[in-house]
């Protein structure tokens, strides 16, 4: 669970996710400035949360708080291999660009999105379809903004609901299948495109 990969977490806190997309060595444009860190801290305080950071273990020191404080920590690859079990357990979801975001909309997990080179990435590494599609018109590009939002979800039921149906839209667009099949679906489709047929202990799986 998350507490045996963090450490001790206090009776009631909430848990958020903050999944950063790599961007293979390049800078990182999200990375907290010391205002920011204190801006994040503070919400984190205020509402009683933990922030946990999922970043690249090539980047995980990038995410360091200026001062020492438990309500940071990380959860990188080499303490949990696949968080995506583990997102029941979370209260919300920072991120910009990772695939988490279709896991969490089972869930469903309120998000906010902090994208500030959306731009640049598009250009870069380009989405399987359009950002704002899946983000909303919304997308904050600061850590000010992010922070707003996020504190907004804790404190303001309201804001809450309309990201959780949120997340319940993108579910029901990109999860057609529950039945736990779909890398089965992959697989054929794969074969079908290079013209040929699955091995017989795969084919009456539907």
């Amino acid at each position: 669970g998350i507490e045996a990969a963090v450490g001790g977490v206090d009776a009631g806190a909430r848990l958020v996710l903050y999944a950063p997309t790599w961007r293979d060595g390049e800078p990182d444009p999200a990375v907290p400035t010391a205002d920011e860190w204190t801006a994040i801290l503070g919400m984190l305080e205020r509402r009683d949360a933990v922030l946990l950071v999922r970043s690249h273990h090539l980047g995980e020191g990038d995410y360091a708080p200026p001062v020492a404080t438990d309500r940071v920590r990380g959860l990188g690859s080499d303490l949990v291999a696949d968080v995506t079990p583990l997102l029941p357990g979370f209260d919300a979801l920072v991120t910009d660009y990772s695939s988490l975001v279709f896991d969490s909309s089972l869930v469903p997990l309120p998000v906010v999105f902090l994208a500030p080179d959306v731009e640049a990435y598009a250009r870069r590494r380009g989405f399987y379809g359009r950002f704002e599609d899946v983000a909303g018109g919304d997308a904050s590009t600061t850590w000010a903004d992010a922070v707003a939002r996020l504190d907004e979800t804790f404190g303001d039921d309201g804001a809450r609901e309309e990201r959780l149906e949120r997340a319940r839209s993108l579910d029901a667009r990109v999860h057609a299948f529950r039945d736990g099949q779909n890398a089965c679906r992959v697989y054929r489709a794969i074969l079908a495109g290079l013209g040929e047929q699955p091995p017989a202990e795969t084919k009456g799986t539907t």
